[in-house]
């Protein structure tokens, strides 16, 4: 019957509405999500120029204090033959035990 088909269709409208405001609401989340990393990362990056200009050198740690990345400019300081040497480096073991506890 008409009745019925009409019926039929309604829902079938709604349930579709429904699944693209759904789907937009998704998007539009991830969008503000991507947006907010490319952020971070462009005041991470930021603030890695601004210590590059002011520091003599500067290392990435990991949460062990352990160097994550070769540090060209550490080992130029401390007289090593190539940076890539320092990469894993923990360097809580070359400070006295109380300057280790801090960090």
């Amino acid at each position: 019957s008409l009745r019925t088909f009409a019926t039929t269709e309604t829902f079938q409208a709604f349930a579709l509405t429904f699944c693209l405001a759904i789907v937009g609401h998704l998007l539009a989340q991830e969008a503000r999500s991507s947006a907010q990393l490319q952020s971070s990362r462009s005041a991470a990056e930021a603030v890695s120029n601004i210590l590059d200009r002011l520091c003599d050198a500067v290392v990435t740690l990991d949460s062990q204090c352990v160097i994550m990345k070769p540090a060209q400019r550490l080992g130029s300081l401390l007289g090593t033959s190539t940076s890539a040497q320092l990469e894993g480096f923990d360097v809580r073991g070359r400070m006295p035990p109380e300057d280790a506890e801090m960090l």
